[in-house]
């Protein structure tokens, strides 16, 4: 329900509107001239007398009347946006929202000390905790099932298990954990088939890693492949034996170790996730689960044709249904386990899978998929989402003792600034023609701060967005931009870049644009390929309503 909302003007408003546009645009060629604001002045005030609809609709007009130029782009809309900050307080995001997945083959690497990475690791979780909270670190992946806890004692050897999880493995990880206060999600092998070896390692964990710092072990990885993609399971391989083989993990993990051990499941992906035995998993299992966790990629590595949605394609990333599928499959599943107080997380995602793809998944285009995204799971009510590190889709990686900042970590870095002092989504009405490309979300925290975050996913086009902000005059813009849509470096957010930083830190000189409103409208030009914050305290009394040429109802956010 927070997504932008297409409403389209009745269509005598809609006539006379366009009669004035015509009129307008003949005699104000150049926007930036005095004589055309004079023009722009005198129109508004005449309409105004007309009627507030009028007035509102005709300034969005005027200000894209004639030819107007942002950089080398030419804007050909202009969108009309209307926030509604809340009257009454909505449920904040959720505590830990943002994640990042690591496989258990990455942890010495990424969480060593002799090496350097494990302060720079901390320093990288530490940016985004300052905004909204520790994010949730998940160890597993594809090496979850082929990880044993003190793999040379065990008798006889798993196949395929060869990665060891050792003590220096705790120690690493917990270093980590005790700077960032991240909780963990910790994976179990389900691939070998042996309750007794994952029980072992649950023990360890409990006994290694400080108190309450563990918020799940996930049971397996991908089930649905085990037999298709994985060759774990024989070729009948089902959602039914599925559910026998995780209740054999529950109860060992239990016998052991008590019931008060978290479980997260079923890490599915791709296969049961579209069909029913997504949802089923939470009637059937609800009783064991602390977390239900889902895996997807909208982009498929593997994938030949161009012409499929699939296609790991910079087009296909921009494409909304890239970006909207995470809260389309999620939905039922969240609206299942809502009554048994469960919370839905994607445990691992990115924009392609089998590592990404160079030239798709480590340019402009990521960040901007990937902070669309964030708000989209956010608005469909999950938990959060953990965005897997493997790869070039790895939002930063180590190069001799210095981090290198992907574009996707951007889209992590705003996304918790717009939701910063436990912010909640509000609702956004956009008039006029619809855009599926541009996106506007907008949060309110309780400091009566409202952000709103404008997207444009378009390539070469500018889009004009007049934004409609009651109780505001004034306000702060931060602009993120890029050379060019598959840029991977060179990348600015309000000024700053994480280019050549040293330390993981943002590097440069904070700048803003200070905007005032007219009318309690505020003008925002967004570049292609380019997205924006803009930050506005309420000032005043706060009177609520909507354009009066909207229609439909607002309802609040329910996370």
């Amino acid at each position: 329900m927070f997504k932008a909302m297409r409403i389209s003007a009745a269509s005598n408003q809609q006539t006379t509107l366009n009669k004035v546009s015509s009129h307008i645009a003949t005699r104000c060629d150049n926007p930036y001239a005095r004589k055309g604001d004079a023009i722009r002045r005198q129109a508004i005030y005449r309409l105004s007398k007309a009627g507030a609809t009028y007035a509102v609709a005709a300034c969005v007009l005027l200000l894209t009347a004639g030819s107007v130029i942002a950089g080398n782009a030419s804007i050909k809309e202009s969108l009309h946006v209307v926030v509604r900050p809340a009257i009454w307080k909505t449920k904040s995001l959720p505590p830990h929202f943002l994640g990042l997945s690591i496989e258990y083959s990455q942890v010495r690497y990424l969480t060593g000390a002799k090496n350097g990475n494990r302060r720079l690791f901390s320093q990288m979780m530490n940016n985004l905790a300052a905004f909204i909270g520790p994010p949730v670190l998940r160890i597993g992946g594809n090496s979850e099932d082929v990880s044993i806890w003190n793999l040379p004692a065990v008798s006889p050897k798993p196949s395929k298990a060869t990665f060891n999880i050792t003590p220096r493995f705790i120690h690493d990880l917990g270093a980590v954990q005790q700077r960032t206060h991240c909780p963990l999600i910790l994976g179990l092998n389900l691939a070998c088939n042996r309750p007794a070896l994952a029980a072992q390692w649950v023990r360890a964990a409990e006994n290694g890693f400080p108190k309450g710092s563990i918020m799940a072990f996930e049971i397996g990885n991908e089930p649905d492949g085990y037999a298709s993609w994985d060759h774990y399971r024989p070729g009948n391989w089902s959602f039914a034996d599925y559910i026998r083989n995780f209740n054999r993990y529950v109860s060992a993990i239990h016998a052991t170790d008590g019931w008060n051990i978290p479980l997260a499941g079923p890490a599915m992906c791709c296969g049961w996730l579209k069909s029913v035995d997504a949802s089923r998993f939470i009637s059937l299992e609800h009783q064991n689960l602390a977390v239900a966790t889902y895996h997807y990629y909208p982009l498929e590595i593997k994938s030949k044709d161009k012409a499929s949605a699939m296609y790991p394609s910079i087009r296909h990333l921009l494409q909304p249904s890239s970006s909207t599928l995470f809260s389309t499959l999620l939905q039922p599943v969240i609206k299942l386990a809502r009554p048994y107080r469960i919370p839905v997380r994607w445990g691992e995602a990115n924009s392609c899978n089998g590592g990404g793809k160079a030239g798709v998944s480590n340019t402009m285009a990521s960040a901007l998929w990937g902070l669309d995204t964030l708000f989209e799971t956010a608005s469909a009510g999950a938990a959060g989402i953990n965005f897997h590190m493997a790869g070039c889709y790895a939002p930063f990686s180590f190069h001799h003792r210095r981090v290198a900042v992907a574009p996707l970590y951007y889209a992590l870095w705003i996304f918790a600034q717009a939701m910063q002092k436990e912010g909640h989504l509000i609702s956004v009405f956009q008039h006029g023609v619809a855009d599926d490309l541009v996106n506007i979300w907008a949060a309110q925290d309780d400091h009566r701060t409202v952000r709103v975050v404008l997207i444009n996913k378009h390539v070469r086009r500018a889009v004009a967005v007049h934004l409609r902000l009651l109780a505001s005059r004034n306000g702060k813009l931060q602009v993120f931009s890029a050379p060019g849509i598959s840029s991977e470096n060179h990348l600015r957010f309000g000024g700053v870049t994480f280019d050549d930083t040293t330390d993981g830190r943002p590097v440069g000189y904070p700048t803003s644009k200070l905007l005032t409103s007219h009318n309690h409208i505020f003008t925002i030009i967004l570049q292609p390929a380019s997205a924006a914050l803009l930050t506005c305290r309420r000032s005043g009394n706060l009177h609520v309503g909507v354009a009066e040429n909207s229609v439909g109802i607002d309802r609040p956010h329910r996370l």
